[in-house]
This record gives structure tokens, sequence and C-alpha cells, in this order.
């Protein structure tokens, strides 16, 4: 808020002569480096139709990814001046850029390299060590290691974006939303870094999963003199998630509706327009709520919401539920898949593997796409030298955007392979059925070919080498409707959404205002889920950090300095303080994506701190806007309303 002042300090004198994020115009001036202006519909006139509106403002903090494995490179430059980088990033693409724009290299001089990696959450997208140990290996001769300590973590990395937001929200009698009006100011940091792209996305998302035909929007991103703020987990999702599904808990109450019916009631279909104006592309949005719902007893039907219990007298019991909305699939990924000697497969691909199982997945992909073995396939990832371009493993996009490109290579190689396989065994190819390593004809299943025998005939006989090139990046094509107004962002067209529903279960410990999460039903629309367990195991991971970022991570500024720079004063919570996490994964196929899969690597954080954050007004009785919620504000909470 200082920084905005007419007469505050220039963080940057001459913001006007920078260049733009490709892709919007920005809105600059005194320290606002980006401003985002939206109106949809006639919101003026859906207010004063509402029965009821509620005005609230909300806060976030700033939150670190706490990655185990910190900011990591090894660079070696040969004789010829080529640099070869190993490093710790979610985007060896990003990385080979970041180094030649920075160092003035041609891109064929420089190879970068992903191993596997000890997490990223979105930390890890940009060149931070590597130009550095380039430099000095340039200078020594010699390979150069730079590891950065995790304080150098804390004062030097990219964490989340602090939000104020006041929201405004319009009702009728009945539960139908009429009219939203946001108002967000994020903290950007000395530098924008991803902040227009953290900004939009939160724009994007701000208006929840709810079908709401007018909505005035300006949010602000703001330079302060403290370390730049990026990208993690969920990219604004959670902010806005946290304080608009928060009110609609309250607006429920006030009007005297179920917080259930209320977001079943407004709930995004397939085809109902995105605040962008964008038509929705697939939605199973209701199908969560109701798994939630159905996982916890909750009869939102019948009003009838259940209530925990507690044998601890000392204990206020609640229950919550949020909802949310995410993208999954943005730029571009493009894959190679080969089938060799044995009927096995390699597929080359740019992505990271940041230990959400990408490998696993990606191979399964490929298997099924090819009809072999899971065993059978290999996979090469991370190496500009030798994987084609995947813009990130980010965006919760790598499962659809890769695993679409490997569907499409895959699918090359499988229409030659049929070819080979028809000339070897004298058949119409449109006759050939593929089986986990044998082809055989449909109409004489005893005519048959080992995988192996048809390679083999390709590469000695006829038909060369079974190779297949996929690329994907398939933005949506819609008209902007004419009541979209929108300035300084031009909303990036997706091509799919991810939907979820989580309900939470607290009890309050009235004397030290301790609380403990009992349980967290998460339902998310997952598309298809390629491998189950990794997809519960991400919900089960993103609960951890929701629950962290509501109650003790907080990154403490004075003067634009870090105080809290390590994991002893950074309170990251152990095994100890993560609820039972109930994994619901609701599958109903996107038409669009590979095998009808989507992501689910961020959503299952977006909405978990405001169900939490429910469930503990459903205790206590008393709405707490700010985070973190500490046992000192949950106390103050409880003397407000008069149970301390």
């Amino acid at each position: 808020i200082e920084a905005m002042k007419p007469d505050a300090p220039l963080v940057h004198e001459n913001l006007d002569q920078y260049e733009p994020v490709p892709g919007y115009v920005p809105i600059r001036h005194g320290n606002v480096a980006s401003r985002i202006k939206l109106v949809m519909g006639n919101p003026d006139k859906a207010f004063d139709e509402a029965d009821h509106i509620l005005e609230q403002r909300f806060e976030t903090v700033t939150h670190h990814q706490c990655y185990l494995e910190p900011h990591a490179a090894v660079a070696q430059v040969n004789a010829k001046g080529h640099v070869t980088v190993w490093t710790s990033t979610q985007t060896v693409a990003e990385v080979r850029k970041g180094l030649v724009e920075c160092l003035g290299l041609h891109p064929s001089e420089v190879r970068a390299i992903a191993p596997f990696i000890g997490g990223g959450f979105g930390g890890k997208l940009d060149v931070r060590v590597e130009p550095h140990a380039v430099l000095l290996a340039r200078q020594t001769g010699r390979p150069v290691k730079i590891v950065l300590t995790r304080e150098e973590e804390f004062i030097s990395g990219t964490p989340r974006h602090p939000f104020q937001l006041k929201f405004k929200t319009g009702v009728k009698k009945d539960g139908r939303i009429t009219a939203r009006e946001i108002n967000l100011i994020a903290d950007s940091g000395a530098y924008a870094h991803h902040g227009p792209g953290v900004v939009g996305a939160a724009v994007t998302h701000a208006r929840g999963p709810y079908e709401i035909p007018d909505i005035r929007l300006e949010a602000n991103l703001i330079y302060t003199h403290k370390l730049p703020f990026g990208g993690y987990r969920g990219y604004g999702g959670p902010q806005v998630h946290f304080a608009g599904e928060s009110q609609l808990d309250d607006l429920a109450k006030e009007i005297g509706i179920d917080p259930v019916e209320l977001r079943m009631k407004n709930g995004i279909a397939t085809g109902q327009r995105l605040l962008s104006g964008q038509p929705t592309p697939h939605s199973a949005y209701k199908k969560t709520l109701r798994r939630a719902a159905e996982s916890t007893g909750w009869d939102w039907e019948n009003r009838k919401k259940p209530v925990p219990k507690s044998s601890d007298p000392k204990k206020k019991t609640g229950i919550g539920v949020a909802s949310m909305q995410h993208v999954s699939a943005i730029f571009a990924s493009s894959a190679i898949v080969k089938m060799e000697a044995g009927g096995s497969v390699t597929v080359l691909a740019g992505g990271t593997e940041v230990g959400a199982g990408q490998r696993t997945v990606l191979s399964q992909i490929a298997a099924e796409a090819l009809s072999v073995p899971y065993e059978r396939v290999s996979i090469v990832m991370s190496d500009t030298l030798t994987t084609p371009f995947d813009w990130a493993t980010d965006a919760s996009r790598t499962t659809y955007n890769t695993g679409n490109a490997i569907v499409r290579a895959a699918a090359e190689v499988k229409e030659h392979f049929l070819e080979i396989a028809a000339a070897m065994l004298e058949a119409d190819p449109q006759d050939l059925e593929m089986d986990t390593g044998e082809v055989y004809v449909r109409s004489t299943p005893d005519i048959r070919a080992d995988y192996n025998d048809v390679v083999m005939y390709g590469l000695y006989v006829d038909g060369g080498v079974l190779l297949g090139k996929g690329s994907s990046f398939d933005p949506p094509k819609y008209e902007r409707p004419p009541d979209v107004q929108i300035e300084g962002w031009g909303f990036v067209p997706i091509p799919a959404f991810i939907f979820g529903t989580q309900i939470a279960e607290v009890e309050v410990d009235t004397e030290t205002g301790v609380v403990e999460v009992t349980s967290l039903h998460s339902a998310h629309d997952v598309g298809k889920a390629v491998h189950p367990a990794g997809c519960e195991g991400q919900i089960e991971g993103a609960a951890s950090i929701g629950v962290g970022w509501l109650f003790s991570e907080e990154m403490v500024f004075e003067n634009g300095v870090v105080t809290n720079p390590t994991l002893l004063d950074y309170k990251v919570p152990t095994t100890l303080d993560v609820p039972r996490v109930y994994p619901l994964l609701v599958e109903d196929e996107d038409p669009t994506g590979p095998f009808g899969a989507k992501g689910i690597g961020e959503p299952a954080l977006v909405a978990t701190a405001a169900a939490v954050a429910n469930a503990i007004c459903d205790a206590i009785g008393v709405r707490i806007h700010d985070m973190p919620f500490s046992p000192d504000r949950i106390l103050a909470a409880l003397e407000k309303n008069g149970d301390a």
C-alpha cells in the first residue's frame, strides 16, 4: 500500500522503457508493475438486483516452496566454448533460454540437463545459479558446482506472492449469485519476474468454479523493496480461492442456505463461459462437489450438515467446504517415440521429473498407445541436446501436454508399424490388431507375429525405422463476447480446466488456540487417472502445503529483509501436523486429454486453506480474514466471540 502512494520512492525509475511480458499490453505508472481491469456484463445492475450483498477484505502471506534440494548447478565449458549445465530445474528449455540471453550465447552452444531433482513446486522455473557457474567455469577451465545454502534460498528465492483482496458478492434469496466485484493487490518484490503471469492466473480463477454473469475486477501488481516473488504451486489460485470461498460460506450463513447447496446452485458446467468469455471446455465440477459431500455424509439436499464430535470438552469442532478451478494445459510440448529391437519403445520428452512420477505416467501412456508391456518402455527426459522442446514441468500440464504429444508420436509409429506388419503377414493393415507385444490378423488370429519380427522386417527387408514425432499446443479458438471488456491482460486460451472440492474437519482447542485438522476429503476431476496411486499422492502432498500456508509458514520481513531465513524459524508442518487425507478421484474423461486424462499437481492445494478456514469459522463462529491462523489469532477470535 505504501508503494502505491503518489509520493512513494520509485523502485524502477525507467519502468516505461521496460519490455513487457509477451501477450499483453501493460498498464504502468509509479510502482505499478502491471494492472488488469475486467468488466463482464453489467455488475452495477446485477448488484441492484441482489437481495443480499457482502463486502469483505482478506490477506495472505508470503510462502516459500521449501523444496528439499536447494538450487544447485554444475557447469562445464569445452574447448569450443560450448556450455553444458546440469541443474536442479523444472525446465531445461527456460534454463537454456536464460543462459543464451544472459551470456550472449547461441542456443547451439548451450546444453541444459536436469537429473532427478529434489522438488520444485514452481520455485525452479528460471535461471538462478547457472550463469555464475558458467562464468566461473569459463575462467577456471574446470567444472564448477554451486549449491545454495538454505538461508540463501530464503533470501534470494521466488516464494508465493502475498495478496491483499477485497471481495464484494451479491446473491438472491435462493442462493443464485448475481454479481461479484474483486479488487486484489499483489506484492511483486523488486522485480516483476512471474508477477504478471501469477496475477493474470489469479484473475482467470478469481470468480471460482461458478457461473456468475456480472463481474467487475481490478488487479494490481506492485513493486516493493523485497526479494522478487514467483511461481508456487497454484500460481495465484490459492490466494483468490482463500478469499472467494471464505466469502461464499459467510453468504450462505447470512441468507440461510447450505454451503454445498449454494455451490451446487452456481457451479459451472461444460460450455458455460469462463471469466475471459471462453466457453468452459470440460467440467465435472458438480461431480466433485457430490463426491466430497457423500464422503463426509453431508446431505446438502436436505440441509443436514455433519457435526464432527470431540471427546475433549475444551475443543470446538467444525466442518468446512471449498471448491476450486485451475488450468491443466498451456504452451507447447513435444515428444519423439521409437520402436526398436525386441519391440522395445523409447520415448524422448523434454519435460522434467520433479518427484511427482512424471516418468512413470508418460511411460504408461506410451505403453498404452502402442500396446506394449510397460516394462519395455524407456524414457529419456530433460536434455536440450537429445530431447525435443517442452516448456516446463509446471502448471499441472505434463500429463496433459506431454502425454498428448506422446500419444500423437505413438500414433505415427503405430500407423507405420501396421503397414510393415501388413506387408509381412500379407494382410490388410485395417485388419490387424496390436496386443502386448504381438500383432495378429483379426479375421484369422492364428496369423500373428512378434513385434520384434516386424521391427526387423522393417529394418532389413522393407519399411524402414519405426519413428514418430508429436507435439501438443492446442489453445481453443473463440471470440470474446462484446460484454467482456479487458485491459492489461489478454487471457491465454486454455484447452483444459481441472475442478475440485475439499471438505475439512477441525478441532479447535479453546485454551491454547491450537487447531488440529482431523480430516480432509479431497475430490478432484482428474479426467482419467493414468496412475491412481500417483494422483492420490499428489493430493496428500498438496494438503500438507495448504495446511502449512494457512497456519505457520510465513516469511517475515523487516525493512525489506527476511528475518526468518531458516527452517528453524520458518515453520514447515511435520507429519504430526498433516491431516488424514481422503483422496477422491472423479474420473470423467476429458475428450481432449491423453486417454481422457488431465493434471492434478496443483489443484489439490488450491482450495485447502479455504476449506480449513471455513471449518474453523464453523467451529468458533468467527471469520478470520488474515493469514496466518496462528494460535494467538485463534484465541483473539474466540475472545471476540466470548469463548475464551
